[in-house]
């Protein structure tokens, strides 16, 4: 009896018993094995365990033969195991000569094979599959409707009953009471929290009703725990006023050992909420166990809607993220809703439907992926097949492999006999085509497209790759980049970068000779840049300039980058600039109808073109400033425009006005740019560069250019606060020191065939006040909390002010608010502390200065200490991130800084109060963190004193000795403090001593 396949393939044949007849006559030593096999089994000397054989034969693709068992024993019972064989005695001898029953040898060569072989009975089989792809074709939309839909709806009407019950809940108890009653209908039985569908509800019913928050909160206190109905203090911080939340919050029920965690995760939850709100993504489904529409985000936060209508309303009419497929009753015009290639709508039965398939090898084994569309052109279902065998893949199909993707399928050249199956337009190496006797269609390129220069051949001979990577890394390694106060995930920008891949260059012209080859190269190219993407985990990418001079394959990389992205979560942004090379096909076109052409095709893949343009972040969405408005607007109204921009970015190709040996007159925009068009779009670029540099100074600006400063700068000159990415010269470059930034250091050039990325980090801080004058200024709460954002210092606040000052002395800042009845008090983030040295706003400025520099000079004194651990911790694989007094080593490892003596104190903490003391950190680290011990005495190496001051100490000291118990949360007190005094770092004062000359605040 033979299979059905299944979806996985791994389908058992038959629970028939198999046979255990030899066909040939055993020899006489066979018939010896056999009896020392049976002697060793009464001895029980082997063991033989139980197993059916399901399949067996012969792979082609991999030229291995094979047994896949299933186990009959009661432990393992149903594991399905393969076992593979390289030659066909080993094979035979496994298998005691039973290679017949339920066995396929497709295309398997058995002329010198030396045993006797039953021509009729080894090629019985040529598939293990039944199924074929006519059974998938002629479907209906009725068959993919479930018939208990209705039943369903059914449902439905008698949880809207229990919603109104829910909704009138006036007490915590009558809630509970109300859960109770509900579980007890059985209703929804097996659903997934169903408790949870009503208080999503209930909450959203009113959510500033102060009654009802009260009860929601005491609810998930409960002795259910915080993720009662799906729903944690988390979530509700996304409702309601996150401080509430935490004020409501019941960790009575968390053992004293977990009680100080769980209050510190939800307060650095809070703390980082900025960043999670930044981040949302939502999508809504159709409910299929309460035939309500759902709407859920990223945050774990539900909103159910009883009607579509509801929904639509909510979302303004945007349905992207929508999966409605099973809502088969919903009948609406969508033409009046927003959806893209992300929406489901409803399986409609409108005529018949559209059946397409796509063939493809991937990961070792072959797939069908099936599709139905009905006339509208939505996906009615859709559903895949697998095949771990081409014998499978190819009966599957009924031999029709036609505009299959067998790219990366090399154990195709072992194919014997192709004459029945169709290879039109399959993706398949020209090599294999070759081999196997298949045609295809030859490609050509045009040899001009393929040049190259003698200066940046030379260039990229002298500055390889290899050597810039190095230096590259111990530079920056050595580099001290600088503490890190209460710094977010979103803190930094990491962007990756790469230029003059030229594509072109990367074909090995002795092979490439079809489509497919073209393809299968840029595939692994591609498949690199993804590993790194996913490895360094940037959140933009950006690609200098000379992809290819071919726009075909410049187009081929960019889909192809696209499709791969895509399967990316978070997906980082693509930025491109052109280089000369994309010009070199557009002779009879104008610069800005080339522009035009690269646009469209970037812009239908997501991505982002800049020539002569700004691209900026701001509430965590791109936005383009074009050249012309770029030209037009004045420098008031692009510094209005982009006053509270998170990432800033200008660039284009630049071009190569200064540069006298190398530009238009030299062939390198192969005739489409003179040599005076080149002069005008250098000015053109010239002008807006000095322009944004004008109007934001003292931004963080990201430069992309495809040609260096130096072409098309009169006078190189690198803004301090700009990072400056470039290509085009091959010249491996770059310098960093913290203020000037020059990365020209990932130019592939012509002979690299393995490129990679690299990246930077920059820092996503700026001053929101810059363009205040020193004073004093009466500012909105709104100001304040963009401020703290530009700083990278994420607050809630949401306080009701009467007047709020915002000092501003020497580039420095202080915030102080003045209630109703004139009492002034200094802000904290969001949190205010009285003031009373006067009550006169002039006394606090005039003293501004004073006071940070008390605090400043012992504060610098104190950072040079913590950065100087930072670091050491960091060179032994620790964390190193310093708050307060504190310096991380990891989560439960952590070094403290006395801020009064200097002394260090290394100490674990599962909590602020359960906390363990060592003698010395190393001590800390052999008992705790013995990873990082054994990175630590490589550092120090046979040498002690190589040990630096974090470790010093008696190294040698018992580890015996215990370390000692420390219950009180003191340092937190301090190191609080000492928190609000770093704030200095970001140039704010947030707490004030009473001017004092003759003190010192450290001695």
């Amino acid at each position: 009896m033979v299979p059905v396949n299944s979806k996985d393939d791994e389908a058992v044949i038959s629970s028939e018993s198999e046979s255990n007849q030899i066909t040939n006559e055993p020899t006489k030593r066979e018939l010896v094995e056999s009896e020392l096999v049976e002697e060793l089994i009464e001895r029980e000397l082997i063991e033989i365990k139980p197993i059916e054989r399901c399949y067996r034969g012969f792979d082609v693709i991999s030229q291995k033969f094979f047994v896949r068992e299933r186990s009959l024993e009661k432990e393992t019972k149903g594991v399905i195991t393969t076992k593979e064989f390289d030659n066909f005695e080993d094979y035979y001898d496994y298998l005691n000569g039973d290679i017949y029953d339920k066995a396929c040898y497709y295309q398997c060569d058995f002329s010198k094979v030396k045993r006797e072989i039953d021509r009729d009975k080894i090629y019985k089989l040529d598939a293990f599959a039944e199924e074929c792809i006519d059974d998938y074709k002629n479907k209906t939309v009725e068959n993919f409707n479930d018939s208990n839909y209705e039943k369903g709806e059914c449902t439905k009407k008698v949880l809207k009953e229990w919603v109104a019950k829910f909704l009138e809940c006036n007490s915590f108890e009558e809630l509970l009471k109300t859960a109770e009653d509900f579980l007890s209908t059985g209703i929804c039985r097996g659903t997934y929290n169903p408790i949870g569908f009503f208080i999503w509800q209930y909450i959203f019913y009113d959510v500033n009703d102060k009654q009802r928050f009260e009860i929601v909160m005491r609810y998930v206190n409960s002795v259910r725990g915080p993720a009662t109905a799906g729903i944690s203090w988390q979530t509700l911080c996304h409702i309601y006023n996150p401080n509430d939340v935490f004020e409501a919050a019941d960790f009575s029920n968390y053992a004293k050992s977990s009680r100080g965690r769980a209050v510190g995760s939800l307060k650095r939850y809070i703390e980082e909420l900025d960043s999670y709100n930044a981040k949302r993504t939502s999508y809504v489904v159709f409910d299929y166990n309460t035939h309500y529409y759902v709407e859920t985000d990223s945050n774990g936060v539900n909103r159910y809607f009883e009607t579509f209508e509801e929904l639509l309303e909510y979302r303004n009419n945007d349905l992207r993220n929508a999966h409605l497929q099973n809502a088969i009753k919903l009948k609406y015009d969508f033409s009046k809703c927003i959806i893209d290639e992300t929406t489901q709508l409803p399986k409609v039965n409108e005529g018949e439907l559209k059946f397409r398939t796509k063939k493809e090898y991937s990961n070792g084994s072959f797939f069908v992926h099936m599709a139905w569309f009905n006339t509208n052109n939505v996906c009615v279902n859709q559903t895949s097949k697998k095949f771990t065998w081409f014998f499978d893949f190819v009966k599957f199909l009924k031999h029709d492999l036609s505009n299959a993707d067998l790219l990366s399928c090399d154990g195709l050249k072992y194919l014997t006999d192709v004459s029945d199956i169709n290879f039109t337009n399959t993706l398949i190496k020209s090599s294999i085509c070759d081999q196997i006797g298949i045609s295809y269609e030859r490609i050509k390129f045009d040899e001009k497209m393929i040049g190259s220069f003698k200066s940046t051949e030379e260039n990229e001979n002298s500055t390889s790759l290899e050597v810039y990577d190095a230096s590259r890394e111990m530079a920056l390694n050595d580099r001290n980049t600088g503490i890190m106060v209460h710094t977010l995930d979103n803190s930094q920008d990491r962007i990756m970068y790469i230029s003059d891949l030229h594509l072109i260059h990367k074909f090995d012209w002795t092979t490439i000779r079809s489509r497919a080859d073209r393809i299968y190269v840029i595939r692994n190219i591609v498949s690199v840049l993804i590993q790194d993407i996913l490895r360094e985990k940037g959140n933009y990418l950006l690609i200098g300039g000379d992809t290819s001079s071919v726009f075909d394959v410049f187009e081929l990389f960019v889909k192809i980058l696209s499709m791969e992205l895509r399967k990316i979560r978070p997906m980082p942004e693509v930025i491109f600039v052109l280089g000369n090379h994309e010009l070199w096909q557009f002779p009879g076109l104008q610069l800005h109808e080339i522009v035009n052409i690269y646009e469209s095709l970037l812009a239908k893949h997501g991505m982002y073109l800049l020539q002569n343009e700004i691209l900026y972040k701001d509430s965590h969405k791109l936005y383009k400033i074009k050249n012309s408005q770029l030209d037009e607007l004045s420098a008031l109204e692009l510094k209005k425009k982009l006053s509270t921009a998170q990432s800033i970015f200008f660039g284009g190709i630049g071009f190569s006005k200064y540069n006298s040996d190398f530009n238009a007159t030299n062939g390198i925009y192969r005739g489409t740019i003179s040599r005076n068009e080149e002069i005008k779009e250098g000015s053109i670029f010239e002008r807006l560069y000095d322009k944004v540099v004008e109007v934001f100074p003292e931004r963080k600006i990201v430069i992309c250019t495809h040609t260096p400063m130096d072409c098309w700068k009169e006078k190189e000159s690198y803004h301090k606060n700009y990072v400056y990415l470039s290509g085009h010269t091959h010249r491996n470059f770059f310098f960093d020191d913290g203020e000037t930034r020059v990365y020209a250091d990932n130019q592939v050039g012509y002979k690299k065939n393995t490129p990679h990325l690299k990246w930077l980090d920059i820092d996503l801080s700026y001053d929101y006040f810059s363009a205040y004058e020193d004073g004093i200024h009466k500012i909105t709460s709104e100001d304040y909390i963009q401020f703290n954002r530009s700083k990278n210092i994420h607050i809630s606040f949401n306080r009701k002010i009467n007047i709020l000052y915002m000092l501003k002395k020497r580039g420095y800042y202080c915030f102080i608010h003045e209630s109703t009845g004139g009492s002034l008090t200094i802000l904290n983030g969001g949190s205010l502390k009285k003031l009373t040295d006067s009550d006169q706003i002039e006394y606090y400025y005039d003293n501004m200065d004073f006071v940070i520099s008390m605090l400043k000079d012992p504060l610098d004194k104190y950072t040079e200490v913590q950065e100087q651990i930072a670091m050491e911790i960091k060179k032994i694989g620790g964390i190193g991130i310093i708050h307060g007094c504190i310096i991380d080593i990891d989560f439960y490892n952590h070094v403290y800084v006395n801020p009064i003596d200097l002394k260090i104190t290394g100490y674990w903490a599962e909590n602020i109060f359960d906390k363990k003391i060592y003698q010395n950190i190393p001590m800390l680290l052999q008992n705790e963190c013995p990873a990082l011990y054994s990175n630590y005495l490589k550092l120090i190496g046979d040498n002690k004193a190589n040990s630096v001051s974090i470790f010093s100490g008696d190294t040698d000291t018992d580890v015996s000795v215990l370390p000692q118990e420390y219950l009180e949360t003191d340092i937190y007190k301090a190191s609080r403090e000492i928190n609000k005094i770093q704030r200095l770092h970001s140039n704010v004062l947030t707490t004030w001593f009473t001017p004092n000359r003759n003190k010192k605040m450290i001695e």
